[in-house]
């Protein structure tokens, strides 16, 4: 993949679109790499996994479009919690999902991406709280009482927290890399 400033980049989107998961905030956070940059794009996901998978993260391809491709960078513990809370697997089940397995739900968010533009359930791969995807899907995106880094419509409160430990990783994060931390050094072990 392209170099930028010795870093290529793919790992600067990692981290400017995936610190979070990355400082073990969230279960996993989903980007999109323009279509120009596909004929590298599995080499540096490869190069990459090679470092992310000692450390409990994965990088996968979720899907293509002739514009992009979608990646999802995951901890697969933290996400195998995230598909098993009660309201996150009835949320699943309605969507066709027939179990919570990992490796099953990630091939049928795929699908599900293919179906339809972003399918609603995406936010539960994303630890977001059950409740506001739920409320998300039955309100159509609207009415929420928050906007940040999801629509809220629950724990206002949580999720300010939320968001505020999000930026905060995201400036420092930068920092690291801008100072050069390799990679490994800044993916929490999950």
């Amino acid at each position: 993949m392209t170099m930028v400033s010795g870093r290529c980049y793919l790992e600067k989107l990692l981290i400017e679109n995936a610190s979070g998961t990355l400082a073990g905030l969230k279960c996993a956070s989903i980007f999109n790499v323009k279509s120009g940059y596909r004929a590298e794009i599995d080499e540096s996901i490869e190069k990459l996994n090679g470092v992310l998978n000692q450390r409990g993260v994965t990088i996968r391809r979720l899907f293509d479009r002739a514009e992009y491709t979608l990646l999802l960078v995951y901890s697969e513990k933290a996400l195998k919690e995230a598909l098993n809370q009660a309201e996150a697997v009835h949320i699943l089940l309605n969507f066709g999902y027939q179990n919570t397995d990992c490796v099953y739900c990630l091939e049928r968010l795929g699908d599900r991406f293919r179906e339809t533009c972003c399918p609603h359930e995406l936010g539960i791969f994303l630890g977001f709280p059950a409740e506001d995807v739920r409320e998300y899907i039955r309100n159509n995106g609207g009415c929420c009482r928050l906007c940040g880094f999801w629509k809220v419509y629950t724990n206002e409160q949580k999720a300010l927290e939320m968001f505020r430990k999000y930026r905060i990783c995201i400036r420092v994060y930068r920092q690291a890399l801008k100072a050069g931390l390799p990679l490994s050094r800044l993916t929490v072990a999950a």
